[in-house]
């Protein structure tokens, strides 16, 4: 019998199981499989839709976070590498948002705590470079400046601790992705905004001085396939991880070009039905 995904049948692989991507991004994306658009980053993305909405939803593999940040740094085992601080301070956020923090009415200056960590990697034959996450956290916003994971735990674990350390985790209501290099979503998103067609990466160079974002709403193809790539499923993890399921979700996915890809992921209450009845 097939698998199940999104409650139909599935020749695909599980939902929990991350698909092989092909070499080329774009490629995977274009490969639409029986009624996805998209193809497999639809799919992935559509099962992390369900997983955040619907506890009943099986299969998924996140369970809540418990990292605590400041045991995590101050843990030492003998012979291994430890965190380091590099910033702890109050500091502007980094100048791709501006614009679009101030379109929200969000703080734009002065606001924000910078806090940056950084490990040696203990698997240096395969992933030598270190850890290394830089994170802006703001009443209501998280901001991403930086996010490799060559061990250790996951970046979206890391976030919800950081942030649970300023505010209450839920307070959040907007997750920032400051230029994101990422070489699966960057082309992904890229394409899903038009290009790429030229040196704008597919907008015009009037929207691109004026950082007018592409909005892609909830629930859509191109909503469930950035969730489904590298960097929207880490932003599903932190959902996952920092609220009981059902609770939270990702309201829709605002997406610009400015020095880079950038990106917002705004978060809502998961709408309840509703208890009345017709007598």
């Amino acid at each position: 019998m097939a698998p199940i995904i999104n409650n139909l049948p599935s020749d695909n692989l599980p939902a929990d199981v991350d698909y092989p991507m092909e070499a080329d991004p774009i490629k995977t994306a274009t490969d639409p499989i029986a009624g996805y658009q998209f193809g497999r980053y639809q799919i992935m993305g559509a099962d992390r839709q369900m997983w955040i909405e619907d506890p009943s939803t099986p299969m998924c593999p996140v369970e809540p976070s418990l990292l605590d940040i400041m045991a995590m740094i101050t843990a030492f085992k003998r012979g291994q590498p430890t965190w380091y601080i590099e910033y702890d301070r109050i500091w502007d956020p980094p100048f791709r948002i501006l614009v679009d923090l101030e379109r929200m009415d969000l703080p734009t200056t002065g606001h924000y705590h910078q806090f940056t960590i950084c490990k040696e990697s203990t698997n240096k034959g395969r992933r030598p470079v270190p850890n290394h996450h830089d994170l802006f956290t703001g009443p209501g916003v998280l901001v991403v400046a930086l996010m490799y994971r060559a061990d250790g735990p996951m970046w979206s674990d890391i976030a919800i601790a950081q942030y649970k350390t300023r505010f209450p985790i839920d307070t959040l209501r907007h997750i920032y992705i400051d230029n994101c290099t990422n070489s699966e979503t960057e082309p992904l998103v890229t394409m899903l905004m038009g290009g790429p067609q030229d040196a704008w990466y597919g907008i015009t160079p009037q929207q691109s001085k004026i950082q007018v974002p592409t909005v892609f709403d909830y629930g859509t193809p191109s909503y469930q396939a950035i969730l489904g790539s590298a960097t929207g499923k880490a932003v599903a993890a932190l959902i996952l991880g920092a609220f009981p399921r059902g609770t939270w979700r990702i309201a829709k996915i605002a997406c610009w070009y400015y020095w880079g890809i950038n990106m917002r992921f705004d978060i809502e209450p998961v709408p309840q039905p509703s208890l009345y009845t017709k007598p």
